[in-house]
């Protein structure tokens, strides 16, 4: 009885602490967009130009003092938790004050994006199994480089984004056979991870895999409409996942 009343109690303090996490999510996501959005209207002008390129010289680099000191206590072992948060932190600070120093208000619409995405992505993390996860990650990443492609054709920067894709979709479709092995974990040298459960199925994954890697090849040999087209597909197929899923923890 008394074991039955300690699970109960562990269970309701870690679902409070996801709630928690999932309000600080919004709270950060609400916060960022606002702050995108009153830096677009100012730093767009003639008269906060100067004004906000001299903010953002000393963002970017009181980021990159902050993820300096995080790798400092990583490599003393001091606050593991605290150093990794430090490092990751300091780094966003300093890689957005970077970018919206050199060039200008162009990153918004970019960084608009990646905020919502991150904090939905997040959430993801918090509520839904790791292979659902997963999934929202590479569907996301592959949905951005079509809307690229679509809207300004095959360059650099959309190649480049492919590439990654293309590597981070192989790395996944391995990962998933690995943990397909080991009833859902992944094992690799010391590192032990659940990807997914020993009831659960890798078809999702593999299906993802196959699907967002065929979409690459096609975008890049048939064009920018396909890829443009692609993007719909992308956001339906978050949809049937988010319910295959959302059905699954009930």
């Amino acid at each position: 009885m008394a074991n039955q009343q300690n699970k109960d109690t562990l269970k309701r303090k870690n679902q409070d602490t996801v709630i928690y996490r999932a309000m600080i999510d919004m709270f950060i996501v609400i916060v960022s967009l606002l702050l995108l959005r009153f830096v677009n209207n100012s730093y767009s002008t003639p008269a906060g130009f100067d004004v906000w390129r001299g903010v953002f010289r000393w963002v970017s680099l009181a980021g990159a003092a902050i993820a300096a000191a995080g790798v400092v206590l990583s490599v003393l072992k001091k606050a593991p938790k605290s150093s990794a948060w430090l490092l990751c932190s300091g780094a966003v600070i300093a890689v957005v004050g970077l970018l919206l120093f050199r060039y200008w208000v162009s990153p918004i619409p970019w960084l608009t994006f990646l905020t919502i995405a991150g904090g939905a992505l997040y959430l993801v993390w918090l509520l839904y199994p790791h292979d659902f996860f997963l999934i929202s990650f590479l569907t996301t990443g592959c949905g951005g480089a079509f809307y690229l492609h679509g809207k300004g054709g095959l360059g650099l920067t959309v190649t480049a984004l492919y590439c990654l894709m293309a590597a981070l979709l192989a790395l996944s479709a391995w990962a998933t056979r690995k943990a397909a092995q080991s009833n859902g974990v992944f094992r690799s040298a010391k590192l032990r991870f659940r990807l997914f459960s020993a009831k659960g199925t890798p078809m999702p994954l593999y299906l993802c895999c196959a699907v967002w890697a065929a979409c690459i090849l096609a975008s890049v040999l048939i064009g920018s409409v396909f890829a443009y087209y692609c993007v719909y597909v992308a956001a339906g197929l978050l949809f049937v996942a988010a319910c295959y899923y959302t059905i699954k923890l009930d």
